[in-house]
């Protein structure tokens, strides 16, 4: 009998709490003794309580055999966790001397921003230590390093020169200013979330790939340092590039695009999955994997706020909701662009937003990651943006996003 790798279904929301079943068992006493009561602080309460204790680590613990059982059997067939990685800041340290200062593995460093109201703290820390030698040149010295978040996830998108500062006072630092180098982290993939794509993965080991989408979805799940992936059927990746969706179609030849944790992924791990969809597919199909497009769009948006919100908050609010979605992890578009209706949905999801007043796009100027012309990689038709290549992904910059916020009293 063939192995069922139907759907997992988790079982831990059907955890109870130990009040529950302190409760359930008073319930259940008073059917068989209706005149049954107990009182706090006596013995028959404090073995009820105890009972009840130990039976909630009972169901907890049983409630979480099954997806530790399937996580073990997923890793032992190659599917690994994606555990999720910490964002990056490159930041220039100036000090008020220039006599050398030792900044020690571990020194954290505060970035803050406003959120109704109320400050939020992210801390990022040196991962090495950072050695200013004595004599160091320049009146007041100065010192580049890279920070590293403390936490694993996503975090606020840090712009170009934002300040930081110490948790612990350094009376040697003046300021801390971050550079253009924010690199976003990525969240950990919850246990559901682990376990789909492992049934996913199990399941495709009993067939073979014949289409796009079977190629997609297997290497997805088998791949944890594949974040984005577009497969294309009847394309072959070696030739004329950009791949325009208006070319004739090239039989027996299947293209994978591929974009990884916020990088490329490496020639190696691109040689890797396409070995692996070749191993895993019907005869006569030849694969190729190639870096994603990333192409910049210059973004016009203006909308109104209630003038009860900090300008300069909601305005930093919209525009990392906007820079994250037209980004390549952010961006979850089923079609091949986007309209300027999605546009205006994330910045209407921002608390304090009243209305979006207009969305427009320009074709930028430069080039992809490729060096191919961002004119040659999309269009925009009746406002909206259409890519005319495969495997493109939107990676909308900071200097291409324009916003305009009126502030409105709302009676």
């Amino acid at each position: 009998m063939p192995a069922d790798f139907s759907d997992y279904i988790d079982m831990i929301p059907e955890d109870i709490s130990p009040g529950q079943i302190y409760l359930g068992a008073i319930e259940l006493a008073r059917l068989t003794l209706p005149e049954f009561k107990i009182r706090q602080g006596t013995p028959e309460d404090a073995l009820l309580q105890a009972a009840a204790h130990m039976n909630y680590l009972s169901v907890a613990h049983i409630n979480r055999l099954p997806p530790r059982l399937m996580e073990g059997i997923a890793r032992i067939m190659g599917v690994t966790k994606n555990e999720g990685t910490r964002s990056t800041i490159e930041v220039t340290i100036t000090l008020n001397q220039n006599t050398g200062i030792d900044i020690p593995t571990g020194t954290v460093f505060l970035y803050e921003i406003k959120v109704d109201g109320e400050t939020e703290q992210f801390a990022y820390e040196t991962t090495a230590d950072i050695a200013a030698a004595t004599g160091w040149a320049g009146t007041p010295s100065a010192i580049t390093a890279t920070l590293t978040s403390r936490a694993v996830g996503v975090h606020p998108v840090i712009a170009t020169g934002a300040d930081l500062v110490l948790q612990s006072i350094m009376f040697e630092v003046d300021t801390i200013v971050s550079t253009s180098n924010f690199t976003n982290g990525t969240n950990a993939e919850n246990p559901l979330d682990f376990l789909t794509r492992s049934t996913t993965y199990l399941r495709g080991l009993s067939s073979a790939l014949a289409k796009a989408s079977q190629v997609k979805s297997n290497i997805l799940s088998e791949y944890s340092i594949l974040q984005r992936s577009k497969v294309y059927d009847l394309t072959d990746s070696t030739g004329t590039y950009p791949r325009l969706f208006s070319y004739a179609d090239d039989l027996g030849f299947v293209a994978i695009y591929t974009y990884g944790n916020n990088r490329q992924l490496t020639a190696i791990e691109k040689s890797d999955i396409e070995l692996s969809a070749a191993n895993k597919s019907i005869a006569g199909l030849t694969f190729g994997a190639r870096d994603m497009e990333l192409v910049d769009v210059e973004v016009s948006v203006g909308l109104k706020y209630d003038s009860t919100y900090n300008s300069a908050a909601i305005t930093t609010l919209v525009r990392d909701a906007i820079l994250n979605y037209l980004s390549p992890l952010g961006f979850d578009g089923p079609t091949e662009g986007w309209m300027e209706t999605d546009v205006a949905r994330v910045c209407q999801e921002v608390n304090g937003v009243l209305f979006v007043d207009s969305v427009a796009f320009s074709v930028a100027s430069g080039n992809s990651n490729t060096g191919t012309a961002f004119s040659a990689l999309y269009a925009i038709s009746s406002g909206n943006v259409s890519f005319l290549a495969k495997g493109c992904l939107p990676a909308v910059t900071t200097g291409n996003l324009t916003t305009t916020l009126t502030a409105v009293t709302v009676e």
